[in-house]
């Protein structure tokens, strides 16, 4: 089953996702704004097989496949900067970055104990600093940190969701249509996964690098959102979402994240060599489908929660070469999405 598990490996860390207590540490700013953002995944594998020098094997070998629960939470803090109603840098502490992750046994039930992983930024320290007028953003660290500015490209400067806002002037029942390319705030609001596993280093499974940008490589569909408009004394009000859309992972992504992780002893692991695949092409896509609603507070001209259900429908289809062997693995997973967001 260790093909069978490095592909759930691979699914899983795309659409996936422990509640932690917040435990501060002596240099966060008091008056940062904290962002909590979750993400828990119901997940079933529908079917997986592997095909070896044109030799086709069912993994799975039962009509009911694997399941499980995967929940994943990141909590940042804030310390924004701005010149003339423009942000120009961002003073940003990590504080969880946690992944739980319960899968079911031979019988079909969930294990009640759970494989747990934090990442690699937690209780870092990293500063975006905006240079030009543009969008581009330079990474600035404390100097007594231990990580390294160019392993770090795979993070978001701004985690507000502001592709979302309402169009200025907009009135009650107004709708339009969002940008597709927002669905990487959506799914991957602070940054790419690998890096916020392991920025100490970019993984290399087959020589592949932990991707510099974003995680996903293509979006279609729609997502159509509607202003609500003003609730609570005309302190609050809501961007109703709907969303059907299908996005592609970077192959790059999953490969990364799954070969190079913090455990919660903190030690680093990569893969060992002697287990490296090369030529390695794959495609991680899925369709989602649902709807959720954004909050938006008046008095911080900023979104302050998140409620979204997603269903969701993956395919994986990877191909690599293992030593002299030519192997081919597909497979498919569906579920639920929740995701969630509150400062």
């Amino acid at each position: 089953m260790r093909y069978s598990h490095t592909i759930l490996v691979l699914a899983s860390l795309f659409l996936m996702g422990h509640f932690v207590a917040v435990q501060d540490v002596d240099h966060y700013d008091p008056d940062a704004q904290r962002k909590v953002f979750k993400t828990t995944v119901a997940w079933r594998v529908g079917r997986v097989e592997l095909i070896i020098d044109g030799v086709n094997s069912n993994l799975l070998g039962m009509d009911k496949g694997p399941s499980g629960v995967s929940e994943w939470e990141l909590s940042v803090r804030d310390t924004p900067v701005h010149e003339e109603g423009r942000l120009v840098s961002v003073q940003r502490d990590y504080e969880d970055v946690f992944l739980r992750t319960w899968q079911s046994d031979i019988l079909g039930d969930l294990d009640t104990e759970a494989s747990e992983l934090y990442g690699g930024m937690e209780r870092e320290r990293v500063s975006f600093e905006r240079t030009g007028d543009g969008e581009d953003w330079l990474i600035v660290l404390p100097k007594t940190s231990p990580l390294e500015a160019d392993g770090l490209l795979g993070l978001q400067p701004r985690v507000d969701f502001s592709s979302f806002a309402p169009p200025e002037g907009a009135e009650e029942d107004y709708a339009w249509d969002i940008p597709i390319r927002a669905m990487e705030e959506l799914l991957f609001p602070v940054g790419h996964p690998a890096t916020l596993l392991a920025p100490k280093g970019w993984a290399k499974i087959a020589e592949v690098d932990v991707p510099v940008s974003g995680a996903i490589d293509s979006a279609t569909g729609k997502i159509r959102a509607t202003w609500l408009g003003l609730k609570q004394d005309e302190r609050i009000s809501e961007v109703d979402l709907k969303i059907d859309v299908t996005v592609v992972l970077k192959p790059e992504s999953a490969m990364a994240a799954a070969g190079q992780v913090y455990l919660d002893d903190k030690k680093y692991e990569t893969w060992d060599d002697s287990l490296q695949a090369t030529d390695i092409q794959s495609e991680l896509r899925a369709n989602l489908v649902g709807k959720g609603t954004l909050t938006w507070n008046h008095e911080l001209a900023a979104f302050e929660a998140l409620d979204l259900e997603l269903a969701f429908t993956s395919s994986l289809e990877l191909d690599l070469a293992w030593g002299e062997k030519e192997i081919r693995a597909q497979a498919e997973v569906t579920g639920d999405l929740s995701l969630s967001f509150e400062r």
